[in-house]
């Protein structure tokens, strides 16, 4: 059944994103998410998945905070505004 809802072969595994397009996912036995899931029934793994997102998200967002910014967006744009200016000063020289 998992074979088919994630288009698992070997060690790839497929997402669709759009109608024409997919992810491609490469799987191997070092990974530590799966080294630590792989013979974890369904359900478990779903809420470790959560788990680990939420972990994620977290860690993403301490980064943000401490980088100057309010969201990854907010951080990104401060960054290509910086990056304008000094452009801008180094082609003034």
């Amino acid at each position: 059944m998992c074979l088919h809802i994630l288009s698992l072969l070997y060690s790839l595994c497929l997402q669709q994103v759009a109608e024409s397009k997919s992810k491609e996912y490469d799987l191997d036995s070092k990974d530590p998410f799966w080294i630590k899931n792989a013979n974890v029934p369904f359900p478990q793994v779903a809420e470790n998945v959560d788990v680990e997102l939420a972990k994620y998200k977290e860690s993403s967002d301490k980064i943000t905070r401490l980088s100057g910014g309010s969201t990854a967006e907010e951080l990104m744009q401060k960054y290509v505004q910086e990056g304008r200016a000094v452009l801008f000063t180094l082609s003034k020289n």
